[in-house]
């Protein structure tokens, strides 16, 4: 059987070769081709919630498996980001959350869409390219180090293949266009862009999209018009000679732009999109997560003889501790004994001596230490704490008759401190006032759909539970699902 302890060593002892053996598992290596070939198609936090599959690798990676079922909770988490000290995710005591807000922040990714024309009206305008701006650029930046900017664009007219090109500004590819690697100016970085653009080629971008500086220095990238000229690369022909021209602007021209992670070694800059990498591009990272993850596997056993029966322990020849030995002539067995008569003599004084030393450190202790022992009140952790209610069902009445019923779903984050110390819990507040906000409001009349203002109602249930409680005790209420249900529907 393989102690724990021998586990771990022999994985950190070589941790890759461990990480290329759980990456080889049938299981695990199904699990990540399917998050490496879905992850780029993921461009919102509804996207990623709506794939239980990819959802659940996410979660996973990060150690959240118990907390996938809390959606609600998660979207939060993942809407309002890491950017205000104030979000949700840097509210919560866990700082897993707030490295899962940072990993699947799809604000990173940016995407431009093209607009048709409007021929004639008040709103007449002439078609529009896709186009993306930065923020200004600072006057100058230092790439004499490891200073590195890697992008990914991609640009699509609706009807040909994706084109995308990288661009790579640091040292190296900087040095024939920069006069003063230490202190890069925005119009050197704007021919960087600019000729990376163009050596990208036909395959690349060269040709669909265009890179300028406006006066404020920031970097703008557009789309072009784009004529392809065909086999023979002339104009005219016929046939796979054919030229096709795709318009710059329209609504099916796209341009999106991706950070990518800098190369080993390197530092991430910013010329005007950020730094933060785009979630398909730092797939690596996620996937390197859930191999790290620990999984649970049952502990070894030897196998039983045939009849069931254990193999016994082997015997060293001539061991004086198990008859039937052969006596080592030269009195080695006399020799044995007396060292196992040392070795148990050493094995009792060790004891005796912690034992004194036991009773000495408690007489001590009672003696000298007389607050030591006087009871602490317990410190709890701040943060928030989630509570998940179980389901509200509310008759809604019109002319004298149930028409149905509104069954809904909430959750609500509390203070985690301020919850110990109330007498009751805020649950059946929460329940009682959600049931009177819907079952009281005369606005909902589900014979006559329409819109419907739900986080005022969300809002309004905090405020009169927190009124009722005393205290700011909850901060949000949240819907995890609503749902009508008519009467008729309804079996008796």
């Amino acid at each position: 059987m393989t102690s724990t302890l021998t586990s771990y060593t022999l994985v950190a002892r070589d941790l890759p070769a461990a990480l290329k053996r759980r990456a080889a598992d049938p299981a695990t290596a199904r699990e990540t081709a399917y998050y490496k070939a879905h992850i780029g198609k993921v461009t919102s936090v509804d996207d990623l919630l709506a794939d239980r599959r990819l959802y659940a690798y996410a979660m996973k990676a990060f150690g959240l498996e118990d907390m996938t079922y809390a959606k609600a909770f998660m979207r939060k988490v993942l809407t309002e980001g890491t950017a205000r000290s104030a979000s949700f995710a840097n509210r919560l005591a866990d700082d897993r959350y707030v490295a899962f807000a940072r990993a699947f922040d799809f604000s990173s990714v940016r995407t431009a869409t093209g607009n048709d024309a409007i021929p004639a009206g008040v709103d007449q305008a002439p078609a529009a390219a896709a186009r993306l701006t930065g923020q200004a650029l600072a006057r100058a930046i230092d790439f004499s180090g490891s200073a590195e900017v890697r992008l990914t664009l991609t640009t699509q007219d609706g009807v040909g293949p994706v084109s995308s090109a990288a661009l790579v500004l640091n040292r190296d590819t900087l040095a024939h266009v920069a006069h003063d690697l230490a202190a890069v100016r925005p119009v050197e970085i704007f021919a960087a862009i600019q000729r990376q653009i163009a050596d990208s080629g036909e395959a690349g971008l060269a040709g669909r999209v265009k890179v300028g500086l406006d006066i404020e220095d920031r970097l703008i990238l557009s789309t072009t018009d784009h004529t392809d000229l065909g086999a023979d690369g002339r104009p005219g022909g016929t046939g796979a000679n054919a030229d096709t021209i795709s318009p710059g602007t329209g609504a099916a021209r796209t341009l999106t732009l991706r950070v990518a992670a800098p190369s080993a070694g390197m530092t991430a800059a910013d010329i005007g999109f950020g730094t933060d990498v785009a979630p398909d591009l730092a797939a690596g990272t996620v996937t390197d997560a859930y191999l790290r993850h620990p999984t649970r596997a049952p502990a070894r056993q030897a196998r039983p003889q045939s009849g069931g029966r254990r193999p016994a322990p082997a015997r060293r020849r001539g061991d004086w501790r198990h008859p039937g030995r052969s006596r080592a002539p030269g009195g080695v067995g006399r020799n044995l004994l007396g060292a196992d008569r040392a070795r148990r003599m050493k094995i009792l004084i060790t004891g005796l001596w912690i034992c004194a030393i036991t009773i000495a450190s408690c007489y001590g202790a009672v003696t000298w230490g007389g607050g030591l022992f006087a009871k602490k009140t317990e410190a709890y952790l701040e943060g928030l704490q989630y509570q998940k209610l179980a389901p509200i069902n509310i008759p809604m009445i019109a002319e004298g008759k149930v028409q149905g019923y509104v069954i809904a779903v909430l959750v609500f984050t509390a203070d985690a401190r301020l919850m110990h110390t109330l007498p009751v819990s805020p649950n059946a507040f929460v329940v009682d006032e959600a049931f009177r906000q819907i079952y009281a409001d005369p606005t909902i009349d589900f014979r006559k759909l329409g819109k419907y203002d739900i986080t005022k109602r969300l809002a309004e249930v905090r405020t009169e539970v927190n009124k009722r409680l005393g205290a700011d005790v909850v901060k949000d209420v949240l819907v995890d699902e609503l749902n009508f249900v008519a009467k008729r529907e309804v079996r008796s």
